[in-house]
């Protein structure tokens, strides 16, 4: 897949020349990442409104 350079054109963008050809590409890799740090928020909150529902 794609997502193992999205962190490497922001330091280096001359890993292939031209990191500006495709900006949907990058829009949408960006929005990938945004909706997996929300599901990881999400998912971290429910293990702490379960655990602390379940000790009182």
């Amino acid at each position: 897949m794609e997502s193992s350079d999205d962190q490497t054109t922001e330091g280096a963008p001359s890993n292939d020349g031209s990191p500006e050809v495709h900006p949907s590409a990058s829009l949408r890799g960006s929005f990938f990442f945004v909706l997996v740090m929300a599901a990881f928020f999400a998912a971290a909150w429910f293990g702490v409104l379960a655990i602390a529902l379940e000790r009182r």
